[in-house]
């Protein structure tokens, strides 16, 4: 059993408290749909990101115990990204990269601890008018009316090739060349937030790709007038359908008048269609945002970050590919003794605790199978894992995101589910944490393995309906009492 029952934060990880905060951060916000919240104070919900591995949690530890509340709390998230949004909840989370459950782990190239684009799939704010002319690109003659091209139908074409609405699109083919093509800017209000959005289908190879935002203190769009700009990346990868490329909640400068929105590349190699441009003013931001996580970011120095490293170490033992030992090797040399002093850390001076939960996740795992040479001061952080877990875990039971030095809890950091999940994780016993190593094994050999895997599991489903009632009855009945339906 994984439970720490009876401990307090202040003695110990307290899994039982972690558990209920993630109960209360799964929310239905709009009929019956569940998504966990960022943290307490945020309106925003992500998929995939707090919400699969709170599945994770809470289908594994719901269905060990026996416990109604974590099993149907599970239901919850799982009716919702795999029933309301169609969207496969083994597919894993493209924003931290990793799912246990499933074993699916991801890591750069294409990679990221944040996002450069994120669909907003659903939302109640209230948003102003289209501000974008033509903003299908569908009339004009020889060229779109209201739009300009930096080379016509060599670099810059209007095309009838693709389409998103209507029949027509704007299309760039760029060949280690810098291209552009950008609206007739149109009125805005200085200090008012603003989302902008287009979608882009094609191919984009290497160089640099965006979607543009330029604001202007006055109408002519000219170098004398240019304030500054916003830009959302389009990162390399194939757009195989249409895909939105948006940026999120940007404030007008407080001289702006005017803005146009742009697509181009700087030194690009790739053909991308673009098509239903909008910029539109945010005059409600709402009570709740939706939004869907893309990968398609690049990141030539991922190695610089612990947590994308990590992920790689994970990767490659998975795949029984011996350089995970090198870049184990490498990540601990990140560690002080506290922490991971990363590029991030570098950055901000303050110690991220899911990285600390990843490496004590990685170590124990690798550790396994393989009997490796730990740093001493590694070697006692996992013996005190669940002490340092419990100084970081706050009286509502979930664990801050950051931390300073003695593992004292960053006054102005938040608690997460991801964070708290992670921790979990950390603080299980060695044999529980669920990465196994999966060596290369004969092509006959999964099969026997699954025929036995299969007697095994309804061997163990057969005692536990012994078992559960048991279970159930001897749960506490003032624990998991957050979020029941």
């Amino acid at each position: 059993m994984y439970s720490i029952t009876g401990q307090t934060s202040q003695e110990g990880f307290n899994e039982n408290k972690a558990l209920s905060f993630i109960v209360s951060m799964l929310t239905n916000y709009s009929a019956d749909k569940w998504l966990c919240k960022e943290h307490s104070k945020s309106t925003m919900y992500w998929i995939y990101n707090d919400n699969v591995l709170a599945f994770q949690i809470l289908h594994n530890i719901g269905n060990e115990t026996g416990n109604l509340t974590l099993i149907e709390t599970a239901k919850k998230i799982n009716h919702t990204i795999e029933g309301e949004y169609k969207l496969s909840i083994l597919d894993g989370n493209d924003r931290i990269e990793v799912m246990f459950h499933n074993q699916t782990i991801t890591f750069p190239p294409y990679s990221g601890t944040g996002y450069y684009y994120s669909p907003i799939i659903e939302s109640d704010m209230q948003f102003g008018a289209n501000l974008v002319r033509n903003p299908s690109v569908e009339y004009g003659d020889p060229y779109p009316d209201h739009w300009y091209f930096s080379s016509w139908c060599n670099r810059t074409c209007w095309t009838n090739e693709q389409s998103r609405t209507g029949k027509k699109s704007i299309k760039i083919t760029a060949n280690s060349s810098t291209d552009d093509w950008r609206s007739e800017v149109f009125n805005v209000s200085a200090s008012k937030n603003y989302v902008f959005s287009c979608y882009v289908k094609g191919t984009v190879i290497s160089g640099e790709w965006f979607l543009t935002l330029r604001w202007f203190k006055d109408f002519q769009p000219i170098h004398e007038n240019f304030i500054f700009e916003n830009n959302t990346t389009i990162g390399a990868g194939n757009y195989t359908s249409w895909t939105q490329i948006i940026g999120f909640n940007f404030t007008a400068p407080p001289n702006a008048v005017a803005a146009d929105i742009l697509l181009r590349t700087f030194n690009g190699t790739g053909t991308l269609y673009a098509d239903d441009f909008e910029v539109k003013e945010i005059v409600n931001a709402g009570t709740y945002i939706v939004r869907n996580d893309v990968k398609h970011v690049q990141i030539p120095d991922w190695q610089d970050y612990a947590d994308l490293l990590l992920f790689g170490v994970l990767d490659r033992y998975r795949r029984n590919n011996s350089t995970y030992l090198e870049w184990f090797n490498n990540a601990t040399k990140m560690f002080d003794g506290t922490g991971l002093r990363d590029k991030a850390f570098n950055k901000t001076g303050k110690y991220e605790t899911y990285k600390l939960a990843l490496l004590i996740i990685t170590a124990i795992t690798i550790n396994k199978t393989q009997q490796i040479t730990m740093p001493q001061n590694l070697t006692q952080i996992i013996q005190n894992r669940q002490q340092i877990f419990g100084k970081l875990q706050r009286q509502n039971g979930g664990v801050a995101t950051h931390y300073l030095d003695g593992f004292i809890p960053d006054p102005n950091a938040t608690e997460n589910v991801e964070t708290t999940c992670l921790a979990i994780y950390a603080c299980l016993q060695n044999t529980e944490i669920p990465i196994r190593y999966v060596p290369e094994f004969p092509s006959w050999l999964p099969v026997f393995t699954l025929i036995a895997a299969t007697i095994t599991l309804i061997a163990l489903k057969h005692r536990n309906r012994k078992d559960r009632k048991a279970i159930k009855h001897s749960q506490s009945p003032e624990e998991f009492n957050v979020g029941k339906s």
